[in-house]
């Protein structure tokens, strides 16, 4: 009867309170299962789970300058507004074979306008497989419904587990657009040797903005079709250090925008360290170093070669407390820019219990960048902080209390769509409570 009251819960907070995933780093493995809200944390010994979650959070933002108001963007404006969260997740592990789904979506009700200005919703499915001794593959396939484009200008984790779905970065909307972006992971590993190891991976992702046809005072965007593969070869010198030397080729496409399609080239080496500290808790740190080089028609001389590379690390001490990094320049696709952007990028975090039904979340992130077709052609900066203290009243119900720091600007003449400000101070507090509805776990 137990189960069957919090499968209906669950059923009920993924239909009425809808949310997205927070936004992950280096997979360097996962806090233990403890702690008194037991959401927060992860056992090494689960094989078999469905879990539900939600949450009903209260939030105030203070958006300056006050310029904007008024603007196509006129939902940055400061004040209350009420956020509903809540997502679902499945997933299986077996000896040779890990498959996993998951669902999020958000809702922001705005006070000011008394109706809801924004969602997002995410989801995604994928499995990873042991064909042989020899050989394994992954899959991914992830949808995202207007998420916060601005958003990916921060580095993220370079791992994806099987149904991993985008972050949706409701806290970065800027403006109300209506699009679809879809993200296909394709990857095959084989093992050479003992000690050498390749792998060929495949990649397309699409964004698909609804409202790319003229409507007095929205944004018009180009959408957004990207596709590539790369090889990497990996030799492992023992159990904790391995090099990795790789190609990379990509294409880029900005429909109705005023260039053609983009061409990149590109090589990368580098060195991967990993450390098992216990069962579930290891160290690690890798970097890359290498070039692209970039040509199409919007490019003059025959094309552009830039500078690339990447740091991605982390570090797990005490009972509960990882310390993560990520760093990475390099030329990346964003939807709603009219060419490729190449951005230096950090993201930094710590977290951890600071008592068994308190826990502490923090994160940092900071990129700079311009178009990597024209020199000045759209200079930006763009950082924020986040802290959230989260306080398990159960282990399926907590509360929440977070703050967060969000700036960027571009320069004032930068060719943004009608509607995008080109800049954004934005300070938000927010108070809520999280439930966490385990349906099953074995």
């Amino acid at each position: 009867m137990q189960s069957l009251v919090r499968l209906v819960i669950g059923t009920v907070a993924v239909v009425a309170v809808v949310g997205s995933p927070t936004a992950a780093f280096a997979q360097i493995g996962e806090r233990s299962y403890r702690g008194l809200f037991s959401g927060s944390g992860h056992d090494p010994d689960l094989r078999h789970s469905l879990e539900f979650g939600g949450t009903v959070t209260e939030g105030y933002d203070d958006d300056a300058p006050g310029q904007f108001v008024g603007s196509p963007s006129d939902f940055l404006v400061s004040g209350f507004s009420t956020i509903l969260e809540g997502h679902a997740q499945y997933r299986w592990r077996g000896e040779r074979f890990e498959f996993g789904t998951t669902g999020a979506s958000v809702l922001r009700y705005f006070n000011e306008f008394d109706n809801f200005r924004s969602s997002t919703h995410t989801g995604a499915i994928g499995f990873s497989a042991k064909l042989s001794a020899a050989n394994e593959l992954f899959f991914n396939q992830a949808v995202a419904y207007s998420p916060s484009y601005l958003y990916s200008l921060f580095p993220v984790d370079p791992f994806v587990d099987p149904g991993e779905a985008p972050p949706a970065g409701e806290d970065f909307q800027v403006v109300d657009s209506v699009s679809m972006t879809y993200n296909t992971d394709l990857r095959l590993t084989h093992s050479l040797s003992a000690r050498n190891m390749l792998a060929g991976s495949a990649n397309y992702a699409y964004t698909d903005f609804r409202d790319d046809e003229p409507v007095a005072g929205q944004p018009i965007y180009s959408d957004l079709r990207s596709m590539g593969a790369r090889v990497d070869f990996t030799r492992n010198f023992n159990r904790r250090l391995s090099m990795v030397a790789g190609y990379l080729y990509r294409q880029g496409d900005y429909a109705f925008s005023t260039g053609g399609d983009t061409t990149e080239h590109g090589f990368e080496g580098g060195l991967d360290y990993k450390r098992t500290l216990s069962r579930s808790r290891s160290t690690f740190v890798g970097f890359r170093l290498g070039s692209s080089s970039l040509s199409g028609a919007d490019i003059q001389s025959g094309g552009v070669t830039l500078f690339s590379g990447a740091v991605n690390g982390g570090y797990q001490f005490g009972r509960s407390w990882t310390a993560r990094g990520n760093y990475r320049r390099g030329i990346d696709y964003v939807a709603g820019f009219s060419s490729p952007v190449v951005s230096d990028g950090l993201t930094v975090g710590v977290d951890g219990s600071i008592a068994s039904n308190l826990e502490l979340f923090t994160s940092f992130g900071y990129s700079n960048g311009d178009s990597a077709l024209f020199e000045q052609a759209f200079p930006f900066n763009t950082y924020t902080g986040q802290v959230t203290l989260r306080y398990g009243m159960t282990k399926t119900i907590a509360l929440t209390l977070e703050y967060l720091y969000y700036y960027y600007q571009f320069e004032d003449d930068a060719p943004l769509p009608v509607g995008i400000p080109t800049g954004l101070e934005r300070n938000g507090v927010r108070a809520g409570l999280s439930v966490w509805v385990p349906a099953f776990r074995k």
